[in-house]
C-alpha cells in the first residue's frame, strides 16, 4: 500500500503564497465593487432630490382651472 509523500517545506510555502494572493486579489475586487456602489448610490440620491425639488416646484405653481377663464367680448 502507497502512502502519499508529504509536500516538502518549499511546496507548502508555496501554495500557502498562492492562497494569500488569491484572496487579496478577491478582497480587492470586493472592495472596487464596493466602492462603485458607493458612488452609484450617492448619484442616485442627488437625481431623486433633484426630481422631488422639480415636482414641488410643479406642484406648487398656481393652477388656473380652464372654467374660470371667461373670454372677453370685443
Amino acid at each position: 500500500m502507497k502512502t502519499a509523500l508529504p509536500l516538502s517545506h518549499r511546496a507548502r510555502r508555496s501554495q500557502s503564497g498562492s492562497a494569500v494572493v488569491v484572496v487579496l486579489i478577491l478582497l480587492a475586487i470586493m472592495l472596487i465593487l464596493s466602492q462603485a456602489n458607493t458612488i452609484t448610490l450617492n448619484r442616485l440620491r442627488h437625481e431623486v432630490k433633484a426630481m422631488e425639488r422639480h415636482q414641488i416646484q410643479r406642484l406648487a405653481a398656481p393652477v388656473i382651472p380652464a372654467a374660470t377663464h371667461q373670454p372677453t367680448s370685443q
